[in-house]
C-alpha cells in the first residue's frame, strides 16, 4: 500500500529546498559534487547552495627574480596535493657542463682526467698520470706497468722488477707482488699470481621519506678516487 503522507512529506521537503535556494550540488563536466569544498583536476572549489561554484589555483608560489652568486634559477615540480604537481622555481647550484655531462660545484673525474667545478660554472682538469724515471740495482730491471690511479683510470708506473717476479692480472692489468690499488680497492698480489681486493667505499642503506629524493655526496678517500654517499633531502 502506498504511503501518501510520507509522499507528501518529500514533495513538501523539496519545494521548501526549492524556495529557500538550497541546492543540490554542483555539476562542472558532468561530474556531481555536494556543496562545500572539493579537489576537481588539483584545484580547490568551494560549491555554493544556490549551484554556483569558484576554484581556486594550486600552483601559487612566490617568485623568484634573482639568486646569490653561484646559483641559478631552476624549475622543479612540487606535489601540492596527492597526486597533483606544481612548478616552482628555486635557486640551485650552477653546474659545470664537461663533454656532455654535467657537474656540481668541486672536485670530478673527466676522461681521466682531475678536475674542478667552480661555482660560476667555469672548470679546468689537469692529467693525473706523472712522468717519472728510476734506476734500478743490479739484477732487476725497468718495468713499466698500468696502475689505476682512479676508478677505471690507468697510468703507466716504473718499477723494477726481476724475471722471477710473478705478476696479478686485475681486468686485464698486470700488478708487480704486493699491495695495490685498482678499481677504488686495497688490493694483495700474492707470489703464486693470486689476488684479492677490499672496496674502499663503504655501503650504505638509505629509505628517504615520500616528500625526499636521494642525494649523493662525493668524497674523495684516496687521490683520484671518490665514493658517494647517500643524503635525504627535501623536494620543497
Amino acid at each position: 500500500m502506498v504511503n501518501f503522507g510520507n509522499m507528501l512529506i518529500e514533495i513538501l521537503t523539496l519545494l521548501s529546498c526549492l524556495k529557500l535556494g538550497i541546492s543540490q550540488g554542483c555539476t562542472i563536466n558532468k561530474v556531481q559534487y555536494p556543496v562545500g569544498d572539493f579537489i576537481n583536476f588539483c584545484r580547490k572549489c568551494t560549491c555554493h547552495n544556490d549551484g554556483s561554484w569558484v576554484c581556486r589555483a594550486q600552483c601559487r608560489f612566490p617568485s623568484i627574480k634573482t639568486c646569490p652568486y653561484g646559483q641559478a634559477l631552476k624549475q622543479v615540480d612540487v606535489e601540492v596535493l596527492k597526486g597533483c604537481f606544481c612548478q616552482k622555481s628555486i635557486c640551485a647550484d650552477i653546474m659545470c657542463d664537461v663533454r656532455g655531462k654535467s657537474y656540481p660545484p668541486g672536485p670530478f673525474i673527466s676522461k681521466c682526467q682531475k678536475c674542478i667545478c667552480n661555482k660560476d660554472g667555469s672548470w679546468n682538469c689537469k692529467s693525473q698520470c706523472s712522468f717519472e724515471s728510476i734506476k734500478c740495482p743490479l739484477g732487476k730491471k725497468v718495468t713499466r706497468i698500468s696502475t689505476e690511479v682512479s676508478n677505471g683510470c690507468f697510468c703507466n708506473k716504473l718499477v723494477c722488477a726481476t724475471n722471477q717476479d710473478t705478476e696479478c692480472n686485475v681486468n686485464g692489468v698486470n700488478y708487480p707482488h704486493g699491495k695495490f690499488t685498482a678499481i677504488c680497492s686495497n688490493c694483495i698480489c700474492n707470489q703464486n699470481g693470486s689476488w684479492s681486493c677490499f672496496s674502499l667505499c663503504p655501503i650504505y642503506k638509505v629509505q628517504c621519506k615520500k616528500n625526499q629524493s636521494i642525494s649523493y655526496v662525493r668524497k674523495e678517500v684516496i687521490p683520484g678516487c671518490y665514493c658517494e654517499k647517500p643524503n635525504c633531502v627535501n623536494n620543497n
